[in-house]
């Protein structure tokens, strides 16, 4: 399933608090040797710049677990990641999503998978236990490790975005996809559709596009093929392959498509109708998009020129708004 908006409304550029909070945590797991653990805790490292300089995230909504960083992070245990759930849970309202993301090497043994962390490992059933208590509007589960598909089966279900590097718990060789996820953000090849936000499926899926690219390059046989679920059936779909809909009546993608890793952001004197207006005009574009071929041509143009148009003069409102109450600040046409 690809979709995208179309490009030709004009988002805002101003840097202002969003409507609902994300919330994140990164749990960067054990390395092993030298050159694992230096690898991801590159990783770790960037990706918390990453979401805190580049996506928007406050500093303090972001958790860090990760060795050797002093006092920037704590320790990556089982015991530290339950706390930082909990702490971050304490905090998040039902408007407001949380991602994790699991860095690291992972197993699968018994029917469990698991993170490799010092002392006892964090399962996917300890992960599904923690978060079950948890109340985000949506939460979307990052596990970049080997063997990581099993995440899908124990972590699947309604609201719940799951996106694994692998496709079944038997690749289970380092994998590079978080490296390329993060890549897609810093260079902004993640913004597929080039609409200034950033949604979990486009970044999940550049960044299996790289990791794809990347085996080809090298002339290495891909030991990884990552997979996403987010209609709750514990299976998965592939990503970085085209999809025929005719095959698959639950194609997963349509909730990742409309969770934002980097969504438009408004001042505070935007009115909250003007602002839902907006958005909900561009929701009916994306939607309206995605029946094109159900609906005869002219019916399809007429609907979506209305829905444009409205969008369009909910924007220009907005423009003026922040013209006339923030005048030293520019935007872009």
């Amino acid at each position: 399933m690809r979709r995208y908006f179309c490009s030709t409304l004009i988002a805002l550029t101003i840097a202002f608090s969003a409507t609902a909070d994300p919330f994140a945590l990164v749990l960067v797991g054990s390395g092993g040797d030298e050159e694992f653990s230096g690898r991801f805790t590159d990783w770790g490292t960037r990706l918390y710049r990453v979401l805190t300089q580049e996506l928007g995230f406050e500093s303090e909504n972001v958790s860090l677990l990760m060795d050797g960083q002093g006092d920037d992070a704590a320790e990556p245990t089982l015991e530290s990641m339950q706390n930082a759930l909990s702490s971050l849970g304490d905090r998040i309202g039902p408007e407001d999503d949380l991602f994790i993301f699991v860095i690291g090497h992972g197993s699968h043994l018994s029917g469990v998978s698991k993170i490799n962390v010092p002392g006892p490992d964090v399962s996917a059933d300890a992960i599904a236990e923690w978060i079950a208590t948890l109340t985000p509007r949506r939460l979307a589960v990052v596990n970049t490790a080997s063997a990581s598909a099993g995440f899908i089966n124990a972590l699947s279900g309604s609201n719940r975005i799951v996106c694994t590097a692998t496709k079944s718990t038997e690749e289970k060789n380092a994998t590079v996809f978080m490296g390329h996820f993060i890549d897609g953000i810093e260079d902004g090849s993640a913004d597929i559709n080039r609409d200034t936000r950033i949604s979990v499926y486009e970044a999940c899926e550049q960044a299996a596009v790289l990791t794809r690219a990347w085996y080809e390059s090298e002339g290495l046989i891909a030991t990884e093929h990552a997979l996403l679920d987010d209609n709750g059936d514990r299976r998965g779909s592939r990503l970085a392959e085209p999809r025929d809909p005719d095959e698959d009546e639950e194609i997963d993608g349509e909730l990742a498509s409309r969770s934002w890793l980097r969504d438009f952001s408004f001042p505070p004197e935007v009115p909250k109708e003007l602002i839902d207006t907006y958005l909900q005009n561009l929701d009916e574009v994306e939607e309206l998009k995605a029946q094109k071929d159900s609906i005869a041509e002219e019916e399809y143009t007429t609907q979506l020129e209305r829905f444009l148009i409205d969008a369009a003069r909910a924007n220009a409102e907005i423009r003026r708004i922040v013209s006339e109450s923030k005048p030293d600040i520019e935007t872009v046409s």
